[in-house]
């Protein structure tokens, strides 16, 4: 039993430790499919990270480590029925 115990609860603690970092660059967005109606949607942005850090306690710098990006989407949405909708996302 004690065994069994011990088993589960090293791994809950292991799956508690997992991390994920990074910049999210997914240009698609879900707004459309809360819109009322019929409707299509064009967006554009401009995303300026700063991200820098260094290498060996500082020794080396790493430089800017997420370079400027733009993005465009495009969503069409149009209501079939009371009850079903279709949606494109680009």
């Amino acid at each position: 039993m004690i065994k069994k115990l011990t088993g589960a609860l090293s791994l809950t603690l292991m799956a508690t430790t997992a991390m994920a970092g990074g910049v999210e660059r997914s240009n698609q967005s879900v707004s459309a499919i809360f819109a009322d109606g019929n409707n299509i949607t064009f967006s554009f942005g401009v995303v300026q990270p700063t991200v820098t850090g260094s290498v060996g306690g500082g020794a080396v710098s790493s430089g800017d480590m997420a370079p400027d990006y733009s993005q465009f989407s495009m969503s069409a949405k149009m209501d079939l029925s009371e009850n079903v909708s279709f949606t494109l996302n680009q």
